[in-house]
């Protein structure tokens, strides 16, 4: 759940970004994707990399319990920040492309 909650708020934030410069600076949606992935880039990945590192502690522990949750964690942050940042701006641009052509 904890790694399901921050993915979804990385991802919140970095298409929060792309419609708030798409309808206030007036960007087309290509350049409001690729701008938002960009000036976004830094707070995500601080945040999850944070997190990440934060569980290795435990990973490390040794943990029958602790030690598996904490590498999945771990590496689903880590990974997950590379899909968000390099995925969804695309994903963003394709889908809603049709919507303000």
């Amino acid at each position: 759940m904890s790694l399901m909650g921050i993915v979804v708020r990385n991802g919140i934030i970095l298409i929060d970004h792309a419609e708030e410069l798409r309808t206030k600076s007036g960007m087309t949606l290509y350049n409001a994707a690729i701008a938002a992935g960009k000036r976004r880039l830094r707070p995500i990945f601080l945040t999850s990399f944070a997190a990440a590192v934060g569980v290795v502690p435990m990973m490390l522990s040794g943990s029958t319990l602790w030690g598996p949750l904490a590498a999945v964690v771990c590496f689903g942050l880590l990974v997950s920040m590379a899909l968000t940042l390099f995925l969804i701006p695309v994903m963003y641009h394709q889908l809603f492309k049709k919507n303000y052509a």
